[in-house]
């Protein structure tokens, strides 16, 4: 085993560690709290990770302490005799007589917008009180929708896009269809535009005329008009949403 110690350029050796407990100061008030075992700090209320994950998509962890992959805020775990138990502690429910419940509170793990689909769930977990399903938080006003993010967007949780389309309309006069469909290609990636079928519909001529140009002059019949073909040519921007960090 080696033994080092650090030595000053004048020679005087260092030591940290009895410099610190040399230097240390310790008050009467903190000596007396230490010597009698007090706790030096605590948190209230207690705080719980809630996950989010959509449906079927939960993580399930089975351990010899404790085979359960739930929390009851009126229950706890017995481990001496392996079940839950109603608890002793805490306040009493006004609706459920006989049970306690303690004053934890919940906070939501965050999710980055870009797992689209885990985003507007948790946004509309915060949104909708009381939700009793996966599909009760897609329904709204008898309506079931086909994803979350549509859910949220009939509630009205989203922003529109008016302003994505007017930056569309007014670049257009100015600039080539290229160059549109590289600004379509960076909304898409890091504006969160709320419904980018509907902004591509509205805009799809006007990002595809250079594409109907050179069709036109490849078949040399200029009354060509647009086409699914055409439409779909100008929706190859892959490369370019990847290039600005997609993944989608």
């Amino acid at each position: 085993m080696a033994v080092f110690d650090v030595t000053s350029s004048d020679g005087i050796a260092r030591n940290e560690v009895n410099q610190y407990e040399m230097g240390r100061y310790i008050s009467s008030n903190e000596a007396v709290w230490r010597i009698l075992n007090f706790p030096i700090h605590k948190r209230h209320p207690t705080v719980i990770h809630l996950s989010v994950h959509l449906e079927n998509g939960q993580r399930v962890y089975f351990t010899e302490v404790c085979p359960h992959s739930f929390l009851s805020p009126s229950s706890t775990w017995d481990s001496k005799n392996k079940k839950w138990s109603r608890r002793k502690v805490g306040q009493s429910l006004s609706d459920y007589p006989g049970i306690k419940s303690t004053d934890a509170i919940g906070r939501v793990y965050t999710v980055h917008p870009n797992n689209s689909e885990c985003f507007h769930l948790r946004l509309l977990l915060h949104e909708v009180p009381g939700p009793t399903s996966f599909q009760y938080l897609k329904t709204f006003e008898g309506r079931i929708c086909s994803n979350y993010k549509e859910a949220c967007q009939v509630r009205g949780l989203l922003e529109n896009d008016e302003h994505w389309n007017a930056t569309l309309e007014e670049s257009a006069f100015m600039h080539s269809p290229r160059m549109l469909r590289d600004l379509f290609a960076v909304m898409l990636q890091v504006c969160a535009v709320s419904n980018p079928n509907q902004l591509w519909i509205n805009h799809q001529e006007n990002l595809s005329e250079d594409i109907l140009h050179q069709v036109r002059i490849q078949q040399r019949n200029m009354d060509l008009e647009f086409s699914t073909e055409i439409l779909n040519e100008a929706l190859i921007i892959e490369d370019k949403v990847r290039s600005l960090g997609g993944s989608d």
